[in-house]
């Protein structure tokens, strides 16, 4: 089997996915040096209200699809909140920083359905763009159990997870149920198992 090289659309939306992973184990020092600048209170609502406004453009954005499709496009953004919530829920209290985790991993995971939207459609493409979102936020939480200031939670590779999952719905408003008709392939859901096995590998 010939696996086609990705096209430099893709790679440049799978560079940035990286890129952003790389920046999300490195944003310790400006959270630190933000909660020495704002008072607890507007520290613990900045995540929720960074997700909140990614929500807020992705249901703008998804307004068109809502009127066409509403009963699959409300489902797909009610799933997304519900789960994005719990993230929001999930997060350590005792960090309330950590609650941008859904912010971060739901922004990836629209970031990589974007790179993938070429190859996959439907439902695989919702799982495939929350799964790999999700492996990186397990690598992630790994890397920072390297670092002696940091510490490796599965709490926090809980939250990943979720909002992972969060974007992938997200993204499934915004774009739709599919771009055609046709039934997943044998392929697609092989990739989706793969990268299902990857992330317990990794867990």
């Amino acid at each position: 089997m010939i696996v086609p090289l990705p096209t430099r659309r893709e790679a440049a939306w799978a560079a940035l996915a990286t890129a952003l992973t790389a920046a999300y184990s490195g944003d310790f020092t400006p959270w630190r040096w933000l909660s020495e600048q704002l008072a607890p209170p507007a520290l613990e609502m900045l995540p929720p209200t960074l997700a909140l406004l990614l929500f807020a453009i992705v249901i703008i954005r998804a307004a068109p699809h809502l009127r066409i499709s509403a009963g699959t496009a409300s489902a797909w953004l009610v799933t997304a909140a519900t789960l994005a919530l719990a993230g929001l829920l999930f997060a350590d209290p005792a960090f309330p920083a950590k609650r941008v985790h859904v912010f971060q991993y739901a922004l990836l995971a629209l970031v990589v359905r974007r790179g993938l939207a070429s190859r996959l459609d439907g439902v695989p493409l919702v799982a495939m763009s929350a799964l790999v979102a999700a492996l990186l936020g397990v690598h992630d939480e790994l890397i920072q159990g390297l670092r002696p200031e940091r510490y490796f939670g599965l709490t926090d590779i809980l939250v990943n997870t979720v909002s992972a999952f969060a974007g992938g719905c997200l993204g499934a408003a915004l774009s739709g149920p599919g771009n055609s008709n046709n039934p997943p392939s044998p392929r697609a859901w092989l990739a989706v198992g793969l990268a299902l096995a990857g992330l317990a590998v990794l867990l």
